[in-house]
């Protein structure tokens, strides 16, 4: 006995009205799922040429090819084109779309300028620096990053001979003996 899947492509070609073949006959009889198939299969091919042949035997009226050749002139006159009706519709129709063309321009250039302003805006926050940062250094950081050196002056040196009591001679000045 065939599976489902080795009669699928037989099974369309029955349903089209080819003639089943002893397996195909005998598994149609054993599996309902097929049987319903080919059914739906069958009944679908049938609609399709039911309509086909409705298409095919549907034949234009003896005198239309006259009444369409009477109806051309009417359409083809100009002034049938631009009756006042039409001009004013095609206007407002002119009217309208550009109309809506400036308003998308518009809302555009609208929109570049939010984004510009939005973007300078996010520009200036990033070159922003915390006050917290100038005030937790100090004038003296300099001077806490390199300490006095011992024998440096203590006091200004002046040349005021009342201030030389006070001066203290660095030890790189003082002469050895």
């Amino acid at each position: 006995m065939k599976s489902c899947e080795q009669c699928r492509p037989e099974l369309t070609e029955h349903a089209l009205g080819a003639a089943p073949s002893v397996a195909l006959a005998k598994h149609l009889q054993e599996c309902s799922a097929c049987s319903a198939a080919f059914l739906r299969l069958q009944t679908r091919a049938n609609q399709i040429d039911s309509s086909l042949q409705q298409l095919v035997s549907a034949e234009p009226s003896a005198d239309a090819t006259h009444r369409i050749l009477a109806q051309l002139p009417r359409r083809l006159s100009p002034h049938a084109w631009w009756s006042a009706g039409k001009v004013t519709v095609f206007a407002f129709a002119v009217l309208l779309i550009a109309a809506v063309s400036l308003s998308a321009v518009w809302q555009q250039r609208k929109q570049r300028a939010d984004t510009e302003r939005t973007l300078s805006a996010a520009a200036s926050l990033s070159n922003w620096k915390s006050p917290t940062q100038d005030l937790l250094h100090s004038s003296y950081d300099a001077l806490e990053a390199t300490p006095p050196r011992l024998g440096d002056y203590f006091y200004p040196l002046n040349a005021n001979a009342s201030d030389l009591q006070h001066q203290v001679v660095p030890e790189k000045d003082k002469k050895r003996p």
